[in-house]
């Protein structure tokens, strides 16, 4: 009887190979590694695409982890390797399986960071108006009146009153906005794929040759 392959590791490779049919629809030829020490693609011109995948989690948002290994270390404290990643990958491509959602992230970008979270599209809770909801709060409405007058939950109230007093909780809030601006920003991809094209052309091409 073979044996099956782990849930895990089959959803890793349907995310390789999802990502690898979006690049072939964009005219973008990728390649698998032998061995994966960092990207799970090359494109042609060099590129290197590390794949992240994952279901639906808490209140419709997507968790994608970004590093392996303990989450602690005997004294308890996170002991994870969270930067370096542009070393080994130009981009992280996060694919949202159950809404087939896809984000195009620079490596660069997530440097020092063990985790990201993507909200569902229809999270109310990115279009919120802090400076509105702080005033309510100052003025010493409750934060169960301020959610209903915004549509709000009384936790989703909580997290802004919240992010003003912490900076590292308003930090994590902008930097889940930023994520969202690269969902399907397929285009990255393809002008780095132009910028390396051009970059190997000069190195080859006498330059009175290209200004023509």
């Amino acid at each position: 009887m073979r044996r099956k392959m782990p849930p895990r590791l089959a959803q890793g490779q349907a995310g390789v190979y999802s990502v690898a049919a979006q690049l072939l629809l964009r005219g973008i030829v990728p390649s698998f590694p032998a061995v994966d020490i960092g990207a799970d693609l090359y494109t042609e011109m060099g590129t290197r695409i590390q794949v992240k995948c994952g279901g639906v989690k808490y209140r419709g948002s997507y968790n994608f982890c970004l590093v392996h290994g303990p989450s602690s270390n005997k004294r308890g404290y996170i002991d994870r390797i969270a930067d370096g990643f542009h070393l080994d990958a130009d981009f992280h491509i996060f694919w949202g399986i159950d809404d087939n959602r896809f984000w195009v992230v620079p490596s660069g970008f997530l440097e020092g960071k063990t985790a990201v979270v993507m909200p569902p599209r229809e999270s109310v809770y990115l279009r919120v108006d802090e400076a509105a909801i702080m005033a309510d709060y100052g003025l010493g409405m409750k934060q169960s009146d301020i959610a209903r007058k915004y549509g709000l939950s009384k936790h989703q109230i909580c997290d802004v009153v919240n992010a003003k007093r912490s900076a590292g909780l308003a930090e994590r809030i902008s930097f889940t906005r930023q994520l969202l601006d690269y969902e399907d920003r397929w285009d990255l991809i393809t002008g780095y794929e132009r910028t390396l094209l051009e970059a190997q052309v000069a190195a080859y091409v006498p330059s009175e040759l290209v200004q023509k």
